[in-house]
């Protein structure tokens, strides 16, 4: 909230300076090509500025929010210079400031949609990777926290055979394979709970073994 409220206020420094000076040395008194500039770089500066809080919120955001404001960035610089050509020029001929000032604006809005197209996937992918990855995650956790309870030591080398197993399944995932998933994780709660009972775990965890297998099967068969 800290970091928000400084970027906020940062932001304002620009559009609060060039409008004292926009209005004490010009006044109030424009042609339209004027106000049309002012306007140009207004929206401009906002846009970018306002961009730059819509990023998706993943670990790549600070990669998301760089391009995003070096495209603004550029477009803002361009749309300055051209504004204050005109703006020093005063013609009462709009048409030719209306004009220049859109060429950089549509080029702008392709490359924007380019990149906010590109950054988004990247942040599906990385949202996906993330589910992804949950199940070896949390499967080799719960496998390694049985290993750590006391009642596991008469079963710890075939535990260490399943943890061995878990860590080195493929991270990726599949539809197939979320049952086989689900399942495994069912056991795993269930092996915590008879850790004690060395004939019920040992067989809890030859099963689970041959569920791992089954679900990293089914995964490299979606690949």
């Amino acid at each position: 909230m800290k970091k928000k409220i400084f970027l906020i206020s940062a932001g304002l420094i620009f559009p609060i300076v060039f409008n004292i000076i926009f209005f004490l040395v010009g006044g109030t008194s424009h042609p339209a090509s004027v106000w049309m500039s002012y306007g140009w770089i207004m929206f401009a500066y906002i846009l970018g500025f306002v961009l730059l809080f819509v990023q998706p919120k993943t670990t790549s955001s600070a990669v998301f929010g760089f391009s995003v404001g070096t495209v603004s960035a550029v477009y803002f610089l361009v749309e300055f210079v051209l504004g204050i050509i005109f703006i020093c020029i005063a013609s009462g001929d709009y048409e030719i400031a209306l004009i220049v000032q859109l060429v950089p604006f549509a080029i702008y809005l392709c490359a924007l949609f380019l990149c906010l197209h590109f950054n988004s996937r990247t942040a599906e992918n990385e949202k996906r990777r993330g589910r992804e990855i949950a199940f070896v995650r949390r499967a080799y956790f719960k496998v390694k926290g049985i290993m750590e309870m006391d009642e596991a030591a008469p079963l710890h080398a075939e535990l260490e055979e399943l943890y061995d197993l878990i860590h080195g399944s493929p991270v990726q995932s599949s539809a197939e394979a979320k049952a086989t998933e689900n399942s495994i994780y069912d056991l795993l709660d269930e092996l915590q709970e008879k850790i004690s009972d060395v004939s019920a775990a040992g067989d809890l965890i030859k099963k689970a073994k041959r569920l791992v297998n089954e679900r990293n099967r089914l995964v490299s068969l979606a690949y």
